[in-house]
């Protein structure tokens, strides 16, 4: 079954570049109507521009793991049918060769991010519609420490999320 995208509205997170703005970019193809955020004005104009102004596509410059600004942002914004979230990073090397420090704020923008958006987007959400989130399949432990955590964490949520 083929999700249907005609007249729906989509926000993507990190929108602005890579995955996100692929999926932006097919969306708008499909005729749905695309919110992208971004972390910087200069990320979501030019995004804007390179997917070709359309009266289907607008965007917001935010931190997205800023939960004052999420908050903000969904309280000024009608519905959406579907939310994707691209948020989160990569991380080199295993447990013993980085920090707590950095392998904590590795799981933080992976996975707490997430959570965040999950809690505050799903008020937010047409009947039917549905939160996407990404977790990357690359890396071995030894070699990604964090962001396998960040990862894994990610795909629990989601199963989590689907019996709520």
């Amino acid at each position: 079954m083929t999700m249907q995208l005609k007249k729906q509205r989509l926000l993507v997170i990190g929108g602005t570049s890579g995955f996100g703005m692929a999926i932006a970019r097919q969306a708008l193809q499909e005729g749905a109507d695309v919110h992208i955020i971004g972390h910087t004005a200069a990320h979501v104009t030019a995004a804007i521009t390179q997917l070709g102004p359309s009266d289907h596509l607008t965007g917001t410059a935010l931190d997205a793991q800023n939960l004052a600004q999420l908050k903000t942002f969904f309280a000024a914004q009608p519905a959406f049918d579907h939310v994707v979230s691209m948020l989160g990073g990569a991380m080199g090397g295993g447990f013993l060769d980085n920090s707590i420090a950095a392998i904590r704020q590795t799981v933080e923008d992976k996975f707490f991010a997430n959570l965040q958006v999950a809690q505050l987007a799903s008020h937010h959400l047409n009947q039917h519609g549905s939160l996407i989130f990404t977790s990357g399949a690359g890396g071995r432990p030894d070699n990604a420490s964090g962001a396998i955590i960040g990862n894994q964490a990610i795909n629990t949520m989601v199963v989590g999320l689907a019996v709520e």
